[in-house]
C-alpha cells in the first residue's frame, strides 16, 4: 500500500492541466513577478493536489482539499517543498497587513471560479508582501504574523464548535 501521494512529473496530464489552470488565471505571477513552479503534488483522495510557485521574492502554496482551494505564502530561505514551511495563509497574511480591517474568506465554486476570486485579491497585495517576506524583514514579522495566523485558526475551530 503506497502513501496515497502522487508525484507529478512535468508529462502527467492532471498536473499540466492544473498548472496551466493556475497560469491562465493568474498569469501576472509568471509574466510580471517571475515565479516559476518548483513543486506540484496530487493525492489519491479527494483529487486533492498542491502547486508551488518560488520568486524572488517569496513562495506560494496553491492547494486544494475537498474542492477548496487556499493559498499560503512562505519565505525564500523556508526548506523546499510543500509541507515545509513556514507557511501563513493569504487571509492571515491580507489581514495582518491591513491591520485586522480585511477579514476576506476563499469561497467554493469550480476550480476556475476560486482561481479568478484569487486572481482579483491577490495583484493588490504583491508589493506588501513581497516587503513583508524580505529576508531582513520577515525574522522580525514573523512572530506577529504568526499570532494572526492564529488567531484565524481559532476561528475556525471555534466556528465548528470545537
Amino acid at each position: 500500500m503506497g502513501s496515497g501521494r502522487i508525484e507529478w512529473n512535468r508529462s502527467d496530464n492532471v498536473a499540466t492541466r492544473i498548472t496551466d489552470k493556475i497560469r491562465k488565471h493568474l498569469p501576472f505571477l509568471f509574466d510580471i513577478y517571475g515565479f516559476s513552479v518548483t513543486s506540484e503534488t496530487t493525492f489519491e483522495s479527494f483529487g486533492n493536489w498542491v502547486v508551488v510557485l518560488e520568486s524572488k521574492e517569496c513562495r506560494l502554496r496553491f492547494f486544494q482539499d475537498r474542492g477548496e482551494i487556499t493559498l499560503a505564502v512562505g519565505p525564500l530561505w523556508s526548506p523546499p517543498g510543500w509541507q515545509s514551511g513556514p507557511w501563513f495563509d493569504f487571509r492571515a497574511v491580507i489581514r495582518y497587513l491591513s491591520h485586522g480591517n480585511d477579514r476576506w474568506e476563499y469561497g467554493g465554486g469550480s476550480t476556475e471560479e476560486q482561481l479568478r476570486r484569487l486572481a482579483e485579491k491577490l495583484p493588490p497585495h504583491l508589493p506588501q508582501i513581497f516587503q513583508l517576506f524580505r529576508e531582513d524583514v520577515f525574522p522580525k514579522k514573523q512572530p506577529e504574523l504568526q499570532r494572526t495566523q492564529s488567531e484565524l485558526d481559532d476561528e475556525f475551530w471555534k466556528s465548528l464548535g470545537l
